[in-house]
C-alpha cells in the first residue's frame, strides 16, 4: 500500500518547537484460520497531530493532540475457542498526551505522564458470542478494546556519584481508568482503575562497562487482569483470561562488552 506522510515543524526559539502531521497507515487484511469465514478486509488509519515540546536546562515538557480516523478496524474475536478477525465498519480515536520532566537539583529527577483517550466505535454491528439470543447489537459509541480513557504516571529518580561509581534510585506510580477487552464493554470482561507501585536500585560501576539492579514491581500486590473473554459456548460461557503478575522482587546483573 502507499501511505503517504506530510509534516511541517517549526522551531521558535531553540527551546520551543512545535509541528503538525498527517499519516496514513496500513494494515493487511486475511483469513481466519480454523474456521469458515469471510476474508477480513485491510485496516487503513489516517493519523492527524499537531503538538509541541520545550527543552529546556532543567525541564522539558512534551505535548499532543492526534485525531485517528479508522476504516474496515481489524477486531478479533473468540468463537467457540477459536479466534476470527472481523472488519469494525469505522471508529474514531481522539486523544491529548502531555510528558514533562524536571530536574529539581543535582541528580533529582521529577518525570510525570498523563493521557486522555477518546476510542470509540462510530459503526459497528455485531452478534455478541456470550449473547447469541440478543442477534445484532449496534456498539456505536462503545470503547475500542484495551483503550483506557485516562492514564497517568509519576516517577522520581536520584543519582549520586560514589568515588568514579554511581548508585540511582527510582520509584513509579502508575494509574490507569477501566479498560474493556472486548467490543461489548461488558464489566465481566473488563479492568476497572488500577494502581502500581515499581521500584529500583542501581549501582553502576565507573566505565557503565556493567551494573547490578534490584526491582520490585507491583509492590502493593494488586490483582490485575490483563485480558479477558467469554469463551465457548461448550462449556458454559465461561469468563477466560490472564492476570498480571503479582509482587515481584527480582536482580539484574549487567554486563557490556563494547
Amino acid at each position: 500500500a502507499l501511505t503517504p506522510k506530510f509534516s511541517i515543524d517549526y522551531h521558535w526559539t531553540n527551546a520551543v518547537m512545535a509541528y503538525a502531521t498527517i499519516s496514513e497507515g496500513f494494515k493487511s487484511g486475511g483469513f481466519s484460520l480454523g474456521t469458515v469465514q469471510p476474508a477480513f478486509q485491510p485496516e487503513i488509519l489516517w493519523d492527524y497531530e499537531a503538538g509541541i515540546k520545550v527543552h529546556a536546562d532543567r525541564f522539558s515538557v512534551d505535548m499532543a493532540a492526534f485525531h485517528y480516523d479508522y476504516s474496515n478496524l481489524q477486531v478479533s474475536q473468540p468463537v467457540n475457542g477459536t479466534v476470527i478477525t472481523k472488519n469494525a465498519a469505522s471508529s474514531t480515536v481522539n486523544g491529548l498526551e502531555a510528558e514533562a520532566t524536571v530536574q529539581l537539583a543535582t541528580g533529582l529527577k521529577i518525570f510525570g505522564t498523563f493521557s486522555y483517550l477518546d476510542a470509540t466505535f462510530d459503526k459497528f454491528n455485531e452478534p455478541d458470542p456470550a449473547a447469541p439470543a440478543l442477534g445484532n447489537q449496534n456498539l456505536a459509541g462503545n470503547q475500542l478494546p484495551f483503550a483506557s480513557k485516562f492514564s497517568s504516571n509519576l516517577a522520581v529518580s536520584y543519582s549520586m556519584p560514589i568515588g568514579d561509581d554511581e548508585l540511582m534510585f527510582y520509584g513509579e506510580w502508575n494509574w490507569r481508568d477501566r479498560v474493556y477487552f472486548t467490543e461489548f464493554n461488558s464489566d465481566e470482561t473488563s479492568q476497572g482503575p488500577t494502581t502500581t507501585l515499581n521500584a529500583t536500585a542501581r549501582f553502576t560501576k565507573g566505565g557503565d562497562r556493567w551494573y547490578v539492579e534490584l526491582f520490585g514491581k507491583n509492590l502493593t500486590d494488586k490483582l490485575i487482569v490483563s485480558q479477558s473473554f467469554v469463551s465457548s459456548s461448550y462449556f458454559g460461557f465461561p469468563v477466560n483470561g490472564q492476570l498480571s503478575p503479582p509482587r515481584t522482587f527480582g536482580a539484574i546483573v549487567h554486563y557490556s562488552f563494547q
